[in-house]
């Protein structure tokens, strides 16, 4: 391999300080005398845990502790565990899988059974630990046991053929290789190949200083122990000037230097109140901390997470995996100061994974799918489901990051590189920080990663609930992914999936329908999200009613709900509206019940619901609202209060999640006539005529020149006076404009005006279309 200039010089200057300040030290002479002794210890384990199989003994508990990484504490050693300088388990094995549910009690022999053929197998055949590697990862029993399980007695036994490889080493290789592998033991052939090279590269330095007797492999790992444990190497800058401290980023450096002190929300899960989290600002350790807290924590958290998730995937997901325990249930705490959760299924040779990381500065929710690289099955669906997905994510955006995932699938789909005709390979795209996208090609396998992350501030300051929600909407989010994986046919279920789910799209969408301002989208938003009821109100043509069913639609997007419209009437009742008694036979008896009327059925499904369901009355101003609304006066004011119905002795409360917008045509019904009443229990909402929609308009779909149009507009208008019976733009935004112009002055715009002049219809002479057709036509077309 070829290693670079700077990354020769910094392993120069690191080493050479290695050499100088670690191996003659007292510590540094324990640690040489380590390998030999594990080593050796490690060899007499397996040999005579092989004796014992010949003879038919059963290897079950000699397996588990001797042939594993454990501790040096006072307890592993009375109970004969093997001692290691790189320890993957620090407490009881059984007790901490089985609490984490990745083992039954039943299933140790099995367990011990699979790690010993692995063991035995890689080391007679060494050409053979991929296939050995991928086995042992896709059984049922090996959950938990990565790399830094693994590699230790792999290296005892044959330390010219394996490395040792834990996440000390792993970490200072990827750094100098500019390499990105992974814990997982699938990862291992690829990385103890690197390893061997690297050291094999780099060995012209190492042969330049007074070494102690040591292999050069076992002088790279302590170096590698020394690099990350002592020293806490910066590797995110690379630089091999001032002081290093083990940090990520610059970011994460200065939160620590200066010891702020972190904004706790008293409800979140991540807070000392709640979880006794990991306080890094007192330079605390994870095995300082009580993991058994964690793990029942962890277990709270992930069982509201569960029940968030939209019934549909929770089902499908449970299918899939023959599980009744729920969701996350896998989880791994790591030496380096994070917690891992891992719950994955299989599929037709892919993997689905779900990840949670909690470490010194994030919190992520990972998904990773990952297929058999020759996999003609899963490149296929995958690639015949990119232009749906592409419509599935053209407008999403992502609420709970400040970064958007979104749009990965358009970006991915120019990133596409067919080789031989049959193999996809999404190139390297990382958007890391809030939100990311990461595919790895590798010999083996095909590997895609979405997800989400919060910086540990943010998790400090989040409640619970906004914590859980943000999990689930990512889950929501990338669902149409993973059916890709899952499924036999992923077009159908996707597009199932999208009549349940509501994308979530992003507002300028709406912005593109409307052609009215983001920054007036989101006041108008701001204001019905906060009072819940709001009624949009103007002359006629405004576009009030077009406007609220897309304020509608952008509310409900993202989530299970949905929206109706309704129109009032004069003859419009409260029995219509809430309930009434309504004749209906039944076996030829005429029969009078009760029935619930529009609103009181919409409330009803908007309570099966979890998100935003908007109910748009239209002409709300039409019916007598006094009578029409009854009880729903005081329901409105107090949303939190339940009282019973007219005739009914059953109470009723709206729904939290019912939002209620209406439109008023002031042409019809003066808003200053209104009872007071209601309008201080709805938030009133003007529209006036907006003629730059007219020009953003032709601009878009005709090109026209509207200039003389809009001219004339404002000059009717200001004859008018009354705004309540302004003309109104909608009259004039369609496509043939030019050819039905005069066809909507003559029909529409004259009568509307002969009967507002009716008194003084001399008025209107100059704007009769006779008078008025040289001025706004003919209509011109501007450059394109």
């Amino acid at each position: 391999m070829n290693i670079s200039p700077d990354k020769l010089k910094e392993f120069t200057v690191l080493f050479e300080e290695f050499i100088n300040s670690y191996p003659n030290t007292a510590k540094g002479i324990k640690h040489i005398s380590f390998y030999s002794q594990q080593r050796e210890s490690g060899r007499r384990n397996y040999q005579a845990i092989l004796e014992a199989k010949e003879a038919g003994e059963d290897i079950t508990e000699r397996v588990l502790l001797q042939l594993l990484p454990y501790r040096d504490t006072k307890n592993n050693r009375e109970q004969g565990a093997w001692i290691h300088i790189a320890p993957a388990i620090s407490k009881d094995l059984k007790v901490w899988f089985e609490n984490i549910r990745w083992a039954k009690p039943e299933d140790w022999y099995k367990v011990a059974e699979l790690i010993f053929d692995f063991i035995n197998y890689s080391v007679e055949e060494t050409e053979t630990l991929s296939v050995n590697c991928h086995d042992f990862h896709r059984s049922t029993y090996s959950k938990g046991l990565q790399t830094g399980f693994m590699t230790p007695i792999l290296n005892a036994l044959k330390p010219d053929s394996f490395i040792l490889i834990n996440n000390k080493s792993r970490v200072v290789i990827n750094h100098f290789a500019d390499t990105d592998y992974r814990h997982k033991l699938i990862d291992y052939p690829a990385i103890n190949k690197l390893a061997r090279q690297l050291i094999k590269d780099l060995s012209f330095i190492i042969d330049r200083f007074d070494l102690p007797a040591l292999r050069q492999d076992d002088l790279f790992d302590m170096f590698c122990h020394w690099l990350v444990a002592d020293k806490k190497y910066n590797f995110k800058s690379g630089s091999v000037e001032g002081d290093y401290v083990n940090k990520y980023s610059e970011e994460e450096s200065k939160f620590e230097e200066e010891n702020i002190m972190l904004k706790v929300n008293p409800d979140s899960y991540f807070s000392t109140n709640t979880l006794g989290i990991i306080d890094f600002t007192n330079n605390n350790k994870l095995e300082e901390i009580d993991l058994i807290k964690y793990q029942d924590c962890y277990l709270k958290l992930f069982s509201k997470i569960a029940h968030a998730i939209d019934n549909n995937i929770f089902t499908h997901i449970k299918q899939k995996t023959n599980s009744v325990n729920g969701f996350f249930n896998h989880y791994i705490y790591g030496e380096q100061g994070y917690i891992y959760s891992e719950f994955c299924f299989n599929t037709c040779d892919t993997e689905i994974i779900f990840s949670i990381y909690l470490c010194s500065y994030f919190f992520d929710f990972c998904i990773t799918i990952e297929a058999d690289k020759n996999n003609a099955l899963f490149i296929n669906k995958f690639t015949d489901s990119l232009i749906l997905l592409d419509k599935q994510y053209r407008y999403l955006s992502f609420e709970y990051s400040n970064k958007l995932i979104g749009e990965f699938v358009n970006i991915a789909r120019k990133s596409i590189d067919h080789k031989n005709n049959d193999t996809l390979i999404i190139k390297t795209i990382s958007l890391f920080v809030e939100g990311f996208l990461d595919y790895t090609d590798t010999n083996d396998s095909f590997l895609l990663t979405l997800g989400l992350r919060f910086k540990l501030q943010e998790v400090y300051e989040k409640s619970v609930k906004k914590l859980v929600d943000a999990v689930v909407e990512t889950l929501n989010y990338l669902y149409p992914i993973i059916l890709v994986a899952v499924s036999d046919n992923p077009e159908k279920e996707i597009e199932e999936h999208l009549k349940i789910w509501n994308p979530r799209y992003k507002l300028e969408k709406y912005v593109d329908a409307t052609y009215i301002e983001e920054s007036q989208l989101k006041t108008w938003i701001k204001s019905i999200t906060r009072k819940k009821q709001a009624i949009f109100y103007g002359s006629p043509g405004t576009g009030k009613t077009f406007i609220a069913e897309n304020i509608a639609q952008y509310l409900i997007s993202g989530g299970d709900g949905f929206y109706e419209l309704i129109q009032f009437h004069p003859a419009y009742s409260y029995e219509d509206f809430i309930q009434g008694i309504r004749p209906q036979t039944d076996s030829g008896q005429l029969l009078y019940n009760l029935v619930p009327g529009r609103f009181l059925e919409f409330c009803r499904q908007a309570a099966a619901c979890k998100d935003k369901c908007v109910l748009i009355i239209d002409e709300i101003n039409r019916a007598n609202l006094a009578e029409v609304f009854g009880e729903l006066m005081y329901l409105l004011e107090y949303r939190e209060q339940e009282i019973c119905l007219a005739g009914s002795q059953e109470k009723f409360k709206i729904p939290d999640n019912v939002y209620l917008i209406g439109t008023m045509n002031t042409a019809d019904r003066s808003i200053a006539l209104v009872d007071f009443a209601l309008r201080r229990r709805f938030a009133f909402i003007k529209i006036a005529p907006n003629y730059d929609i007219i020009t953003k308009f032709h601009q878009q779909h005709t090109h026209l020149e509207v200039t003389g149009l809009i001219t004339v507009l404002r000059e009717i208008n200001n004859l008018i006076e009354d705004e309540n019976y302004y003309l109104g733009i909608s009259f004039f935004l369609i496509e043939t404009l030019t050819e039905d112009l005069e066809n909507i002055w003559q029909m529409e715009i004259e009568p509307y005006l002969e009967e507002y002049f009716c008194n003084s219809i001399e008025q209107i002479i100059d704007y009769r279309w006779e008078k008025i057709k040289d001025r706004i036509l003919p209509l011109k077309k501007t450059n394109t």
